[in-house]
């Protein structure tokens, strides 16, 4: 950072300060200055852009505009760099947004740029710029002078402004720069006024950005194996058995919710999450290479993509909605093929602002867009049947949309003229439905909707239709049946009322999703588990492109993750059924050893002083206060550590009482000496605090919370100084199981909520928290954005809308870390860059993010990929 003095004499003190030593402390003359260096930051950041109860002073020659955007909105709806161009016109810069209850205030200048704003600032454009700002005395007023500083800064990352007292000319001057020299790593002060003394100026330092490693779990996700498949379809259907099967993705990846590109099935359009993100690719035919299609910048999630008439449709989660408990899917269009080295690819928004849609289905003819959309209205907590409605509007006014029914999902189109989508109906049973568009549709909105019609009957359960464009009267479906176990590909007859079998011939025991036809019908596609091989084996973990630069982030196979002290292994729980127990693995994937098995384990915390002592809870999980949890201290010889073995010799000692009732998540403090941890012995789930080496069998134990709530999850700050924890003291008897997140001293003193959501606290589930390395971020996993995708699309999730965010301890700052409609959950974060970097390659995720793939070997004792995940465990077939 440099820093550059501006007035008429005197010299100045070093006023750099040190950072409070309560991370709870706000001062009054404290505010958060952010400046961004690429565009996908421009536009996820303004909610960091904070400042206490003042704003940076416009200059003398400009009008002051505000604007009135919500939390994690933008200044400028367009998308894509074009957003951050308009932003960044000379003289019309955004200066500063301070938070206003749950909106932000963005000050704009408008009039003549500086000096400074040049036209080669305005070339640097999306990359990095300059900033320049005037900042007058925000601290208090002693002596009622007028202290006025002009700083400049140039650096990577945001910048921390704080008051301090400073002397400037007179006696106690500092004697290093001459009259009038420009000093850098200082601000100073100008005018007679602050000659006098007596003010706290402003100053500049650095402030921490989130940087390190995140290991997490998306529950059951590293078993899919997804693969693309398809069958040529027969003129009538009296010989299943004599379908051919051919796969058309790459048999490695996890590739999923495929379309056709061509009439006639020769291509296919699908996500992949071979990149770490779901990105789309296009195989323009059967026997091409795969091509990962451009996005809109910083956009991390894609789904359910549409190539027709030269335009690529798709589902994107990269712009925030105005409020929290709302999704950020949304539809967007763009030309198939452009040219990337023009900057000017526009993407078009298809959703209106402030609405949620999925699943979208276009038309025979291309004119006409299906989707699933929730409107307006918020996300209500549901996910087992979502309530959205079905709407239909043409590409060329995409505001004029027309509801053909209510309590709908997964549209699809037959010709131009009829709609099929699913719903789950008052018998318990998922169902197909079908629309007839009256023929004046396309010219009048006003035309009369038939109301939907059922043409599946009860006794099975459909989902997920595909409609024919040239047969409107057959279309595919994924069903489930009674006494079946599996999810299978069924084509289903209007007219004679009948189902075909299709998968079940082919893959008995397999489930089949989201079944897909070509736009002349003869072929039909689907996405299963590809079958298993000796050579297919499940990573130990995995790379995921992270939104924030500098942070890693890998996914692992296994739950409760936690590193060692110097961050080289992690020890995790494989799972609670057959493969329990504690084990360790890598942080670069290499090498897995077992400690012990067949007990069920849960929620481990590695000692921060010992490179041999986990702590963990020994018992069944998800039961209640008085069931029979141990926290245990698990010891090991890292000499045994070697490649030639798998499982380790160890000593478990239990550290609580038989009897105590669930004593479960232990979080080890900074020293190594104490355990802080959850206990029902008291009838009520509080935290506890013990001994380190020999529990309460030391005859101590401290109960820092008490009270008829649920106090969990604790987790220990790196400097001692805090202990975050889940609760739902505040909204005991929720229907919905709220959680917020608190901090506390480790005596139980100054228990204090995190301020997340700060509108419908009481809807919060955060919950699994964790420190940075610096105690300044949390890290927990959140309900705040709603569901992705529709949940009956997928395998089983317990709650799939759980995604990872970052938080300050002031409740500022805060980043969505994950999207992707799995559950994820149960991180850890260490504070170093962990895992080998490659070279940058020029891969569009690299670019929009900043960062470079991250380089895992091979894992060969990995597990044997089998496709080991279930059916939506709500989908019930003994109706």
């Amino acid at each position: 950072m440099k820093i550059k003095k501006k007035c008429k004499k005197g010299s100045i003190e070093d006023c750099i300060e040190a950072p409070s030593t309560d991370p709870l402390t706000t001062r009054p003359s404290e505010m958060v200055v952010q400046h961004q260096t690429r565009d996908q930051e421009a536009e996820n950041e303004l909610e960091n852009l904070t400042i206490g109860h003042q704003s940076l002073p416009r200059r003398p020659d400009a009008h002051r505009t505000q604007q009135i955007i919500p939390v994690h909105q933008h200044v400028d709806r367009s998308v894509g760099h074009q957003r951050y161009r308009e932003q960044r016109l000379r003289g019309r810069e955004p200066q500063v947004a301070h938070h206003h209850h749950h909106r932000v205030v963005v000050h704009v200048e408008e009039g003549e740029p500086p000096v400074t704003g040049s036209a080669q600032e305005d070339q640097q454009g999306v990359d990095e710029f300059e900033d320049l700002g005037e900042v007058e005395h925000v601290g208090p007023e002693e002596g009622g002078s007028s202290w006025r500083g002009v700083v400049e800064w140039e650096a990577n990352g945001p910048a921390e402004v704080v008051g301090r007292r400073l002397v400037e000319g007179g006696e106690g001057a500092a004697d290093d720069h001459e009259e009038g020299e420009e000093a850098e790593d200082e601000v100073v002060g100008g005018g007679d006024e602050a000659e006098r003394g007596g003010r706290d100026p402003v100053v500049l330092r650095p402030a921490m950005e989130p940087t390190g490693t995140i290991v997490f779990t998306s529950v059951g996700r590293p078993y899919y194996g997804f693969d693309i498949f398809s069958v040529n379809l027969p003129s009538t259907f009296g010989n299943p058995e004599s379908l051919a099967e051919a796969r058309l993705t790459d048999g490695v990846s996890i590739n999923f919710n495929g379309q056709f590109s061509g009439e006639e099935g020769e291509g296919i359009v699908y996500i992949s999450e071979r990149t770490g993100l779901a990105r789309i690719y296009l195989n323009r035919t059967r026997n091409s290479s795969p091509e990962q299609l451009h996005s809109p910048p910083g956009s991390p999630f894609h789904d359910r993509p549409f190539v027709r008439n030269g335009r690529l449709y798709f589902i994107s989660a990269h712009e925030p909605p105005e409020k929290h408990f709302s999704s950020w899917s949304a539809l967007y269009s763009t030309e198939l093929d452009v040219d990337e080295k023009k900057p000017s690819t526009r993407f078009q928004r298809l959703t209106p602002c402030g609405c949620v849609d999925y699943s979208p289905s276009i038309s025979r003819s291309g004119k006409l867009i299906a989707v699933a959309s929730y409107g307006s209205r918020r996300w209500g907590g549901e996910f087992h049947h979502l309530q959205t409605d079905i709407v239909v509007f043409s590409e060329s006014e995409p505001s004029k949309r027309v509801v053909l029914s209510q309590n709908g999902g997964w549209p699809t189109w037959a010709g131009d003229s009829a709609v099929y989508f699913h719903r789950l109906v008052d018998d318990g049973w998922w169902s197909i439905f079908r629309v007839d568009l009256p023929h004046s549709f396309e010219s009048s909105a006003a035309a009369t909707i038939p109301a939907p019609v059922r043409i599946t009957p009860p006794g099975v359960h459909c989902f997920t239709p595909a409609a024919m464009h040239n047969n409107p009267r057959r279309i595919a479906v994924a069903t489930r049946r009674k006494g079946k176990n599996y999810r299978h590909i069924e084509i289903f007859e209007l007219d004679s009322k009948k189902f075909y079998p299709v998968t079940e011939s082919l893959n008995p025991n397999c489930h089949h999703y989201n079944p897909f036809v070509s736009v002349d019908s003869t072929c039909l596609g689907y996405h299963r588990f590809r079958g298993e091989s000796e050579s297919l084996i499940v990573q130990h973990i995995e790379p995921v492109i992270s939104p924030v630069r500098g942070l890693q982030m890998i996914r692992l196979n296994g739950t409760f993750p936690t590193f060692s002290p110097s961050g080289d292994l992690i020890a995790f729980n494989h799972d609670f059924d057959h493969n329990s127990g504690l084990k360790i693995v890598k942080s670069d994937g290499s090498k897995r050893w077992t400690l012990f098995e067949k007990r069920i384990t849960f929620y481990n915390s590695w000692s921060p002083v010992d490179n041999n002592v986990i702590f963990t809870s020994i018992g069944p999980i998800f039961e209640s206060e008085g069931a029979n949890v141990q926290i245990a201290r698990v010891t090991f010889d890292p000499s045994n550590l070697t490649e030639d073995v798998s499982t380790i010799p160890v000593d478990i000692k239990i550290l609580t009482r038989e009897g105590t009732g669930n004593n479960a998540f232990p979080s080890c403090s900074p020293d190594g000496k104490s355990i802080v941890f959850r206990s029902g012995r008291s009838g009520h789930k509080n935290l506890y605090l013990i001994n380190a080496v020999d529990g309460e069998f030391d005859g101590r134990i401290q109960q820092i919370t008490e009270g008829p709530w649920i106090d969990t999850m604790p987790s220990w700050s790196p400097d001692g100084k805090l202990i975050a924890f889940s609760s739902n003291r505040h909204n005991v008897d929720s229907a919905e199981g709220a959680f917020g997140l608190y901090v506390m001293k480790p005596d139980g003193g100054g228990v204090t909520r995190i301020p997340v959501s700060v509108v419908d606290q009481e809807r919060e589930r955060l919950n699994h928290v964790c420190f940075s390395g610096d105690s300044e971020w949390l890290l927990f996993a959140s309900n705040l954005a709603g569901i992705t995708v529709e949940p009956v699309s997928l395998p089983n999730h317990f709650q799939p809308y759980g995604d990872l965010y970052l938080v300050r301890l002031d409740g500022s700052g805060l980043r969505r870390l994950t999207w992707n409609g799995y559950e994820n959950g149960t991180p850890a974060w260490h504070p170093k860059a962990l895992l080998p970097m490659v070279a940058k390659s020029s891969t569009e995720d690299e670019c929009a993010f900043g960062f470079s793939r991250l380089s895992l070997r091979g894992g060969a004792d990995g597990d044997k990929l089998k496709g080991q995940f279930e059916e939506p465990l709500w989908i019930r077939c003994d109706i």
